[in-house]
């Protein structure tokens, strides 16, 4: 019994150790699960220039080199029209032409903005040369880099200019000029974008050329210079002129006016009977300059002489005596068939019949009426004078040369160029007569 009872004590020690067994192999092997949520998407932002809708077609995202978009992108380039391209007049030295860019942010992402200079192309089509350079052309943008939000429109303006310093070869050349605009993200790793206005061409004006006339003076010895030309868009245009012997405006010039400024009917003097011809050259600023015409004129010197006649009816008797002069030629037909022009040294001369003393001096005065002469010329009428004083033996014939005063010009019409002869004697006057020769004259 006790071993029955032994026995079935043991075993039921074992049916226990044999239940706990199976209790913890039950718990290591419990069911389990899994579930998937399939379709859900992050889509990135995009950050994306364009103006107007030109960089559209073909672009989804933005893009630089270096950190393409999504779909390949490196950037937008356009090409400036008449709605992008500055709408510009010609400019000259201290010009400038600005024009306003409508930049739009069309991606989801805000970003900043800027706007840079890049390399630009310049056509040359004046005189000389016209280097891509700052001293020849500026293009800049006071616009700061800004954030721009998605949607937003930033207007961007920038500015082509003219520095006073600019070739002469510049003239009539035209700047092509690329503006590039680029948007950042937050970070220099994040999305960027950049759109570039190509053909923004600026034009350069051209300073016009004098068109020169050269004449004779009515003073024939001198040439008369007068131009023409449009300088009201170049204000402070200056002009100097330079004279060539012969005329083809070659060889050695000689500044006109010691190559002081000129205006135009400037009176030249070359001072010797020949042919001339002449340049003028108008200035702008210190670096434009263009040339007139070759123009060219003859001078010639005057021969005209003026003379008195004694014996014409519309003369004062002069004084009888040994000193009476005899005037020649005696015609007074011949002397209203000479030219006496203003502004010319005038010749006159006289024959005596007999000396006058080596003490005595004559005085000829020229004066101008429109009737009578006057005895005594005031100084509105009197034209030139001069006193005739030699030295030893009085010369016979006596050439008198009478300058006429500064300014002097012919009146208008008819009238009267008239001579006063006296002679002075230990400062007693006498005069011999007055006369006169009818216009007209030039």
């Amino acid at each position: 019994m006790k071993l029955k009872a032994l026995a079935t004590g043991l075993f039921g020690i074992a049916a226990i150790a044999v239940a706990v067994a199976a209790g913890a192999g039950g718990t290591t092997a419990s069911f389990s699960d899994q579930v998937s949520s399939n379709g859900n998407t992050f889509k990135a932002g995009t950050l994306e220039l364009n103006i107007g809708s030109l960089c559209s077609a073909g672009r989804t995202y933005g893009g630089v080199t270096g950190n393409v978009g999504v779909d390949g992108n490196t950037g937008c380039s356009v090409t400036g029209g008449a709605t992008y391209s500055p709408v510009t007049t010609a400019m000259k030295p201290g010009d400038s032409s600005s024009a306003t860019y409508s930049v739009k942010n069309i991606g989801s992402l805000s970003g900043t903005l800027s706007v840079g200079t890049s390399s630009w192309s310049v056509t040359t089509a004046g005189k000389g040369t016209c280097t891509v350079s700052a001293s020849n052309f500026t293009i800049s943008s006071t616009y700061s880099a800004t954030s721009v939000a998605a949607g937003a429109t930033a207007s961007v303006p920038v500015t082509g200019a003219v520095p006073t310093t600019s070739a002469d070869g510049c003239q009539g050349a035209t700047f092509t000029a690329s503006v590039p605009f680029q948007m950042n993200g937050a970070s220099t790793t994040g999305f960027s974008d950049k759109l570039t206005s190509t053909g923004n061409v600026f034009t350069m004006a051209t300073l016009p050329a004098p068109t020169l006339t050269a004449a004779p003076d009515t003073d024939t010895t001198k040439v008369d210079l007068t131009w023409t030309g449009s300088y009201g868009s170049f204000p402070g245009t200056t002009f100097t002129g330079a004279r060539y012997s012969g005329g083809t405006c070659s060889g050695g010039a000689t500044a006109v006016n010691s190559g002081n400024a000129i205006s135009s009917g400037y009176v030249d003097a070359p001072g010797s009977n020949a042919q001339f011809s002449y340049i003028v050259t108008a200035h702008f600023g210190t670096n434009w300059v263009a040339l007139s015409n070759c123009a060219t004129a003859t001078t010639k010197a005057n021969t005209d002489q003026l003379y008195i006649n004694s014996n014409s009816t519309l003369s004062t008797s002069p004084d009888s005596g040994s000193s009476t002069i005899n005037q020649t030629p005696t015609a007074w037909t011949a002397v209203t068939a000479a030219t006496v022009t203003a502004n010319t040294p005038w010749t006159i001369v006289l024959n005596f019949k007999s000396q006058p003393s080596t003490n005595e001096s004559v005085t000829a005065v020229i004066s101008w009426s429109t009737g009578v002469c006057l005895t005594t010329p005031d100084a509105a009428h009197t034209i030139a004078s001069e006193t005739l004083l030699p030295s030893g033996t009085w010369p016979n014939p006596a050439t008198f040369t009478l300058t006429p005063n500064a300014g002097w010009t012919v009146p208008s019409g008819l009238v009267n160029i008239c001579l006063s002869l006296s002679k002075s004697l230990n400062d007693n006057v006498t005069t011999f007569g007055d006369s006169y020769l009818q216009g007209p004259f030039s």
